[in-house]
């Protein structure tokens, strides 16, 4: 066996043996419930299982019989179409991710033709030749308006594209309005699509709408949300992201394939066909009693769960939450039809005074885009497969079923209809919503809270990428309060946990030094008596030297480490020949400590238990104790006293693999 594929079987198999070992010594694993099962629900039980592994039992609840959401398709003559979108775009980085991660297949979107834009008595433009011709018919038109909507497109689409960024580095937010502000898209989602296009186009508030929002925006609206331009403005944006971002694919299969695979590859349990009524809080006050309906079996049963993750519109749902769940004003969604039609297309639906259309140029029209000055008896219509020259299967957006006396209207005799949904697809995505927030309560969480800013798969995928990462930052970092939010003279007094699994808590310093030996000390409440407490530290146990130091993690800042090379050094598992003591000044230090065996907690020995120390606390690790240390990215920054009897003593000696390996092997064998 070639040298690297040892090493990676050697690391596979200590994995293996901290996973057996994590799962044994927690005990029962953490309960999360997941109501719904679309995009959302099916990326926040993936995201909690990759960040969390076998520490969490999953459970998925989902009232239809299959899974997928608003995330449906229609099978017709052998073949799978979407109801809702079919296409996503190379900027929806989660759906690509994901669809890579669950063996996905992606596809080009067919093209049956060109798109046109009808104002109800013409065709005021249409893709029906080269590329460079339309383009010369848009500047034409629209002049440099154009221009000026993809400069304001691409400038939102930078600022959606940074929310990546700051779910890479570990941020989280409670509510909709912090992660919007972060994003510096909050703004966006207070004025409408027309007030912001008429501010980017250099129109004045009294003047009338340009005409390019007349027309193509409002095309790409209606097609995209079945709604006007009074949409909020990062809702248009968001639509509109294609003309700026021309790679676009389509999941081969349907788009209910990724929440299906997700699901499996998260080692959810999946419920169908049960419903979930209620949601309330347990006799502990700590965990929640779920009740469920079995609409096969037609019972009702209750299960306790610690954590609740609803993932499906409240709105659309008659889910009794708590009592301190704040209460808000119904809020509408958006009915749209989706109409399948197997027919031909009427010459005389699309004739005009001014520019006739004859068949042979209808028929190469792939899709129909309506203006805002156009009736409204459809939103648009498109070609999904072309039986002959004239007969094609169509598809149509609608805001109320389209009747016998509609597709006359549109169709010639001999039109089928194929198949016909009409649903709650969005909602009415107006400005300034009523955010709910993410986290409705502790242990009680809410992915759609993000969609009245924009309604999207990416967008679902993102909530749920949030609400994942505040459920974690939760359950670790809860009883750790930040330094920041205690009153003048307060010192900090943090939980001690352990690192596999969060719950199962030490109850205070006294606890933490009988398991680990390691020791906490408060410096005491007045700051000016720090120095005369280090004086006497330094005195206590003959400290040759104190040095100061300090760590900052902060990507922008300036200031000078006076640690060099600290994060390869403290960070990783080492202990010192010499008992070491750090006083923090400044900021927080997280210490990783291996614990003692111990029957009475269950603890083989060697467990990492973190202990958060903060401004005015000592910490105290005696020599030959494993541990690490790094300070967390919020507050970023930490200033500390180091103390010396040996400062030849503080070499460290770092843990390997396979002395790792050995340590796990030999507490999954005393377990």
């Amino acid at each position: 066996m070639a040298p690297h594929s040892y090493h990676s079987a050697f690391l596979m198999a200590v994995l293996l043996a901290l996973s057996n070992i994590a799962q044994v010594f927690c005990g029962n694993s953490l309960r999360v419930a997941i109501v719904g099962g679309g995009v959302g629900g099916s990326s926040t039980a993936h995201f909690l299982r990759q960040d969390l592994g076998d520490a969490i039992d999953i459970d998925v609840f989902e009232a239809s019989e299959v899974v997928g959401g608003r995330a449906s398709s229609a099978d017709i003559d052998g073949n799978t179409y979407e109801v809702g979108a079919s296409i996503v775009s190379e900027a929806n980085l989660y759906m690509k991710e994901l669809a890579e991660l669950v063996g996905l297949q992606r596809d080009p979107p067919q093209q049956h033709g060109g798109i046109a834009l009808w104002d109800g008595k013409e065709f005021v433009l249409a893709d029906l030749g080269p590329k460079i011709l339309f383009k010369a018919q848009m500047l034409w038109r629209y002049g440099l308006d154009f221009f000026r909507l993809q400069t304001a497109v691409r400038e939102t689409l930078k600022k959606w594209l940074g929310l990546y960024d700051l779910q890479r580095s570990g941020a989280a937010f409670s509510t909709v309005e912090e992660l919007l502000r972060a994003g510096n898209l909050y703004e966006l989602t207070q004025e409408s699509l027309n007030s912001m296009l008429g501010r980017e186009l250099g129109r004045s508030p009294s003047d009338d709408h340009a005409l390019i929002q007349r027309e193509l925006v409002s095309g790409i609206t209606r097609v995209n949300y079945n709604q006007p331009n009074s949409v909020n403005a990062l809702t248009g944006m968001v639509s509109m992201v294609p003309i700026v971002h021309k790679g676009v694919w389509k999941v081969r299969g349907g788009n209910s394939l990724l929440p299906q695979r997700l699901l499996a590859r998260s080692r959810a349990t999946l419920h169908l066909n049960t419903v979930v009524t209620e949601v309330g809080v347990g006799g502990d006050g700590r965990t929640y009693e779920v009740t469920l309906r079995d609409m096969r079996r037609g019972t009702t049963s209750v299960q306790e769960y610690d954590t609740v993750i609803i993932a499906t519109p409240l709105e659309l749902s008659n889910l009794t939450l708590p009592q301190d769940v704040p209460r808000q004003s119904p809020a509408e969604f958006q009915r749209t039809v989706t109409t399948y039609v197997k027919g031909s297309l009427l010459e005389a639906a699309f004739n005009c005074f001014k520019t006739p259309v004859d068949g042979s140029l209808l028929h190469q029209l792939g899709s129909i885009y309506i203006t805002e000055a156009a009736p409204r008896l459809f939103s648009a219509i498109s070609v999904l497969h072309r039986y002959s020259d004239s007969e094609a299967l169509y598809k149509l957006f609608s805001e109320a079923p389209l009747g016998d006396g509609n597709l006359e209207r549109l169709f010639h005799a001999g039109w089928e209809i194929k198949v016909q949904k009409d649903w709650q697809a969005y909602p009415v995505l107006s400005p300034a919503p009523a955010f709910r927030p993410f986290q409705l309560r502790s242990g009680l969480y809410y992915v759609n809270a993000l969609e009245w800013a924009a309604s999207a798969m990416e967008v679902s995928a993102l909530a749920a990428r949030n609400v994942a990462t505040l459920f974690k930052k939760d359950l670790f970092d809860a009883a750790a309060p930040h330094p920041a939010v205690l009153g003048e003279g307060q010192v900090a007094m943090p939980r001690f946990f352990y690192l596999e699994c969060p719950w199962k808590t030490l109850p205070g310093p006294e606890a933490l030094q009988k398991q680990t030996s390691f020791e906490l000390r408060n410096l005491g409440m007045d700051k000016a008596s720090w120095r005369s407490k280090l004086a006497e530290i330094q005195e206590q146990y003959g400290f040759v030297e104190v040095e100061e130091q300090e760590i900052d993690v902060r990507e922008d800042s300036v200031a000078a480490n006076t640690m060099v090379g600290w994060d390869g050094k403290v960070s990783r598992e080492h202990f010192h020949q010499d008992f070491e003591v750090r006083c923090v000044l400044e900021g927080e230090v997280v210490w990783d400590v291996r614990s003692k065996a111990d029957k009475q907690l269950s603890d083989p020995g060697d467990r990492w238990i973190r202990a958060h120390v903060h401004a005015g606390q000592c910490a105290y690790i005696p020599k030959g104790m494993w541990h690490r240390m790094f300070v967390p990215p919020n507050p970023g920054r930490a200033r500390f006293y180091a103390f010396y009897t040996d400062k030849a003593g503080w070499t460290a000696e770092y843990r390997n693999l396979k002395e790792e390996l050995t340590s796990a092997l030999k507490a999954n064998h005393e377990l």
